[in-house]
């Protein structure tokens, strides 16, 4: 039964990778994050706002940049295994973590405040989004 399900979904993996990574990693993001809530909140009620915007990233920003990102390291980066990994460790961080990061501080604060509702918790109670996002990404 295992093997079986495992072999459908490589099959998937093989027709259409980045939908079915989508489809895998949103799913968990959603999981992790409200197990991540229980475990910091105990008895609080799950912020739905919280994993909406988790999943959201997950989706449209984490899970499409790493997997284009992976796919380019694999063709174009070479050498001895060490130092292959040296330089898909770098890529990672400099290509996919910066911007992976400025993009979750835009995403979260375009979600919050402009989906959401909610004001800033620092600086001005006034403050446009974009000058948000400025703040966060200063």
């Amino acid at each position: 039964m295992l093997q079986r399900a495992l072999a459908w979904y490589a099959g998937l993996l093989q027709r259409a990778p980045l939908r079915t990574n989508l489809c895998t990693a949103s799913p968990l993001m959603a999981v992790g994050d409200a197990t991540a809530q229980r475990l910091e909140g105990g008895d609080r009620p799950l912020d739905v706002q919280r994993t909406t915007t988790m999943v959201a990233y997950s989706a449209l920003v984490f899970t499409p940049l790493f997997f284009y990102l992976y796919r380019w390291q694999d063709r174009v980066l070479r050498g001895t295994p060490v130092w292959l990994a040296f330089q898909k460790s770098l890529a990672s961080i400099v290509i996919g973590g910066v911007p992976g990061n400025a993009l979750f501080l835009t995403l979260s604060t375009t979600l919050e405040m402009g989906l959401f509702g909610k004001r800033p918790t620092c600086g001005r109670p006034d403050a446009t989004i974009r000058e948000v996002i400025g703040e966060n990404l200063r």
